[in-house]
């Protein structure tokens, strides 16, 4: 303060020389207003200061924040990267399962295909059931009414033949009758035939299922 008052003396000497020795130098306009500029110069220095104090605690604050979502952030990646790779397994069971279904499917169609060119095997030209064969489900229920009806042609048949030999008397006529018996017996014979056969191709179109 000396110093300074020392210096506003000599600057001043002849205008402010009576001021300083009365002790009054703060009545002196041009040291008030050099007071009041070092004063404004200290608040600009202590707000300059303050700003910078405050800039760096927000540049701090930032940085603190940024460390904080860095582990946030590659949380979320791999979160996201987690999720593709779910994405990619369910689109790739997806795909298998599709492939396993048409692969099932074909394998039905040809099994079926396989069953109805048995049931074509087994099936006779002059059978009564050629015309209409019936499918694996209902082969034993189509096959006994089919083996009947046949059974009943051939026994009606054999009757027509053995009534023409009804005419002729005596041993003739018997043996015409005997020989209509066996052929009817015949018949119903080839008809348990068929029916085992048709029984068996049934069993084996259920196996290969």
């Amino acid at each position: 303060m000396n110093s300074y008052l020392v210096h506003i003396a000599t600057a001043f000497p002849q205008n402010y020389r009576h001021h300083l020795e009365e002790g009054n130098i703060d009545r002196a306009p041009s040291v008030r207003q050099s007071q009041q500029k070092h004063q404004q110069l200290l608040q600009q220095q202590h707000q300059q200061q303050q700003q910078q104090h405050q800039q760096q605690h927000q540049q701090q604050h930032q940085q603190q924040q940024q460390q904080q979502q860095q582990p946030q952030q590659q949380q979320q990646q791999q979160q996201q990267q987690r999720q593709q790779q779910q994405q990619q397994q369910q689109h790739q069971q997806q795909h298998q399962q599709q492939h396993q279904q048409q692969q099932q499917q074909q394998h039905q169609q040809h099994q079926q295909q396989q069953l109805l060119q048995q049931q074509h095997q087994y099936q006779q030209p002059n059978s009564p059931t050629a015309a209409t064969a019936p499918t694996a489900p209902t082969a034993t229920a189509t096959a006994k009414p089919a083996t009947t009806a046949a059974a009943t042609t051939a026994t009606m048949s054999a009757r027509r033949q053995s009534a023409r030999f009804e005419e002729p008397a005596g041993k003739d006529r018997i043996f015409a009758a005997g020989d209509g018996v066996e052929l009817a017996k015949l018949a119903r014979a080839e008809a348990r035939k068929e029916l085992v056969r048709a029984e068996e191709a049934f069993r084996r179109a259920e196996e290969a299922v």
